[in-house]
């Protein structure tokens, strides 16, 4: 419960619950290094967060590769979680060297294109995305993911994600407006 908890608490920028959560979780799994690891970032503790990715690979590493040896489609999921892994990296490189910022916006764009379309793996990945990257500044990839959610029948989900876009145009709009 401690990891499904972690991540609604996330999800919600609710960080000092989700340390709570965290806590709950054993530091030698790959949940918690991972965690972790996005706690570490938030805090702009990015030697320790780089640390816990390492960590959190090493333990990922086995099971993907029994894993793979199995199917593509039992490995699917761990290599979900490698990509999420990959992009806390580029995260931190995003907040350490600001000249990437538009490549790596890029490759991320380009990345989530060739993902599986599954919610819930679109889910994870753009929740990394969000700890540099706001709706308003990522429009093209929260759309997507709204067609998605519509696609595969999560009307719900897709209504949320396009009122939130259309809350954040909206106050563009009005800042646009007071402007002129």
């Amino acid at each position: 419960m401690s990891r499904m908890a972690s991540a609604a608490a996330w999800g919600l920028e609710q960080w000092q619950s989700m340390e709570k959560y965290v806590s709950c979780i054993p530091k030698e799994t790959m949940d918690g290094s991972f965690y972790r690891a996005v706690l570490a970032i938030h805090n702009k503790q990015f030697p320790l967060a780089q640390q816990l990715i390492d960590n959190a690979r090493d333990l990922l590493d086995s099971e993907l590769t029994s894993m793979a040896g199995e199917s593509y489609q039992r490995a699917y999921p761990a290599m979900v979680a490698v990509q999420m892994l990959a992009e806390l990296e580029e995260v931190i490189q995003y907040e350490l060297i600001p000249q990437r910022k538009r490549t790596i916006q890029n490759m991320w764009w380009d990345r989530l294109q060739g993902c599986q379309r599954i919610v819930e793996d679109w889910q994870k990945i753009i929740q990394v995305r969000t700890l540099v990257l706001s709706p308003q500044e990522d429009m093209c990839t929260w759309l997507k993911y709204a067609s998605l959610c519509r696609k595969s029948g999560r009307l719900v989900s897709n209504s949320f994600t396009l009122n939130l876009l259309f809350t954040l145009l909206s106050d563009v709009l009005k800042k646009i407006y007071i402007i002129l």
